[in-house]
């Protein structure tokens, strides 16, 4: 498979090329983009043997999700190549397709789609048509119109910049060619134009490339529904688009320049997927590379064959869980806003911030996002209410081989030692098994020491979040968590009263910051060490003198049995407090009666956590008038268990 291309790309204004510019000065860098370029647009039979031994390639890895990131890095840095190696490579920048020879409008009148029903790029069965159309084409048009409405009208993304301004882009139409991309690639979006509007906002104009049939041995879950597999890619590459037209430097360069980090692209496009063609379920083939590797970092992107940024969709998918569909779009907008990248770390704590009113942060919702991969798979079910993704049942689990296992006390690591230290914006899996075999008396605390980062470096921006996994002893399906947060090169009490009630701890460690140089250096390592020995952990207060610098985090102790308190005060005007306690999650309602037993309010009807709890009741009634003087009960039903006290309402 070959394609001869017009060698044309637009730059009409440089502003910004010592900002932009790849500065690619290892070789064998270039020739690992040059390989991977060769085998999206070309096909592995045209990669030359000199690029393939710089390139981590295996038949095994295709299709590669993406080829976006491969050639807009080729795109945007061939200036900078070597220029011999570009005459020995016969190197040029490749322009629009030129293997299709018919087009045909989308009904939406959006759209340009560009195919042949002749050769090795033929449509998927040219001869079945509507209207002298081939169905696979009419197919593809009218699933970009529903992408199309879906970003623009319905998310309300801003329209991607038109081609219509020069000869190439023929009208203001998108284009879409459909073409034989030989089973390496799903898709790509290809950039043709770079367009400074001002300073700090680069947006290009750019076409998308679809396979022409998805036939090839390496689509066999699409062969016999090929329109699948163009729904989640038009829907992942026309997200490419918008996000050219927001801001086409959103990416990191350090470490692999020619490769450009593109991991905010690749994680959100994946995740616009999810968002339009839920049933499909695509990126379920990628989860594994995230779950299996919790200890790496959001932001890692080594390159076209890593799966890593796509398997790193769970974390749109927790934050527009968590805060609403709308907090992707905001990032986008922000990182617009903020000019040349990267800046999706430091849009996503503006926009957390403002999605929660001001009561989280990145740190805190990376901790809540690190405790929530936790209840995935077998796991799943016993998640506390509140805590996991809608699809977790459908996730696979991260694996024990990825924790680090502590079963016999007292117990140590140093963290210079430890062979799971997580990167930032990762997580590492701590799970205390065993819990009868620690000697403590009824009256104390369990207490871990924690020593969080190595201490060498600048600490993290917001530090460290500690969130926990508590399974009952009793009942080893429920659990219980905790979310807590400790400085960065710091240490850290976590202190649990009664261990006893648990089977497992899994205490999960998230190094979490919105700045990005973390992960960006060489020079920056993070590590966590524990100690279990109560003498071993007062000898080193005493010797290292951390005591100052110690953060305590204490649990909860879980009630023992359901309780219904009597309220207080009692008599009450205007308004009482009622108590409950919960020993595991349970379906809880709490429901307020007069004297004829009818109800009259309805205070709690939820599934709740383990724990001790508090609700409030004003007199008003379900009708919203004020109850009047009289004798009330309350009632708590919590599963099985069934309690109702009397309470007095004085004017």
């Amino acid at each position: 498979m070959i394609k001869i291309r017009v060698a044309l790309f637009f730059i009409l204004t440089i502003s910004l090329t010592g900002v932009l510019a790849v500065e690619i000065s290892e070789l064998e860098k270039q020739l690992e983009l040059i390989g991977y370029y060769q085998l999206i647009v070309h096909g592995k039979e045209y990669v030359s043997a000199e690029a393939l031994s710089q390139m981590e390639f295996s038949a095994a890895m295709l299709p590669i999700k993406c080829g976006t990131p491969t050639v807009a890095a080729f795109a945007m840095g061939f200036d900078q190549f070597d220029k011999e190696l570009i005459s020995r490579h016969s190197l040029s920048l490749f322009d629009r397709p030129t293997e299709t020879d018919e087009t045909y409008d989308s009904p939406g009148g959006f759209f340009k789609v560009h195919f042949t029903r002749f050769g090795s790029h033929a449509v998927y069965q040219p001869s079945i048509t509507t209207g002298g159309i081939p169905n696979y084409v009419l197919g593809a048009a009218r699933i970009f119109d529903s992408v199309y409405t879906h970003i623009i009208n319905t998310l309300g993304y801003p329209l991607p910049p038109s081609d219509g301004g020069y000869a190439q882009g023929v009208d203001s139409l998108y284009d879409v060619y459909l073409t034989n991309l030989g089973g390496v690639v799903f898709g790509l979006t290809y950039p043709d134009s770079l367009q400074f509007d001002s300073i700090g906002s680069l947006r290009a104009t750019s076409f998308i490339e679809l396979d022409n049939d998805y036939q090839e041995s390496s689509f066999s879950t699409y062969n016999s529904r090929p329109l699948d597999a163009v729904r989640v890619t038009a829907a992942h590459e026309y997200f490419h688009a918008v996000h050219f037209g927001i801001d086409f430097t959103e990416m990191e360069d350090w470490n692999n320049p020619p490769l450009q980090r593109r991991y905010w692209y690749e994680m959100s496009a994946t995740w616009m997927e999810e968002e339009i063609y839920d049933d499909i379920n695509d990126y379920y083939s990628y989860l594994s590379f995230f779950f299996n590797k919790p200890r790496e970092s959001i932001q890692q992107f080594n390159g076209p064959a890593d799966f890593h940024p796509y398997g790193s969709i769970v974390f749109p998918i927790f934050l527009t869980e968590r805060y609403g569909v709308d907090i992707i779009k905001s990032i986008w907008l922000k990182c617009g806003s903020m000019g040349v990248g990267p800046n999706f770390l430091e849009a996503s704590q503006i926009a957390i911030d403002s999605a929660s009113s001001g009561t989280e942060n990145f740190r805190s919702a990376f901790g809540e996002f690190a405790l929530w991969n936790f209840f995935t798979g077998s796991r799943a079910a016993s998640a506390p209410a509140g805590v996991g993704y809608s699809e977790r049942t459908f996730y696979p689990e991260i694996p024990e081989s990825s924790f680090t296992v502590v079963s016999s006390y007292p117990a140590s690591l140093l963290g210079n030692s430890n062979p799971k230290n997580p990167m930032p914006n990762s997580a590492a899996y701590l799970k205390l098994e065993n819990m009868r075999a620690i000697d403590y008396t009824a009256d104390s605390n369990f207490r871990i020491f924690v020593s969080l980062g190595d201490g060498i470096d600048s600490s993290l921006v917001q530090g460290w979040a500690v969130g926990s996994a508590l399974q009952s002893d009793t009942i080893s399906s429920e659990y219980f968590s905790t979310l807590s947060f400790a400085n960065d090169d710091a240490t850290a009490f976590i202190q649990i009263p009664q261990p006893r009630q648990y089977r497992s701890v899994t205490l999960i460690l998230a190094p979490a910051s919105w700045r990005r140089e973390p992960f960006s250096s060489m020079d920056w390592e993070t590590s966590f060490g524990y100690f279990t020995n109560e003498l071993l952990v007062d000898s080193l207060i005493d010797t290292l003198g951390v005591a100052t610098d110690v953060e305590e985090i204490e649990y909860p102790v879980l009630p023992e049995g359901y309780k219904l308190a009597q309220n207080y005060p009692n008599p009450f005007n205007p308004a009482t407090v009622i108590e409950f306690d919960l020993p595991r999650l349970s379906n809880v309602s709490i429901t307020i009666f007069n004297l004829l037993g009818q109800k009259v309010k309805e205070l709690v009807n939820e599934e709740i956590s383990a724990g001790s709890y508090r609700v409030s009741w004003d007199g008003i009634l379900s009708s919203g008038q004020r109850a009047s003087s009289g004798i009330y009960f309350y009632r708590l039903i919590a599963d099985d268990f069934i309690d109702t006290k009397k309470m007095i309402l004085l004017k």
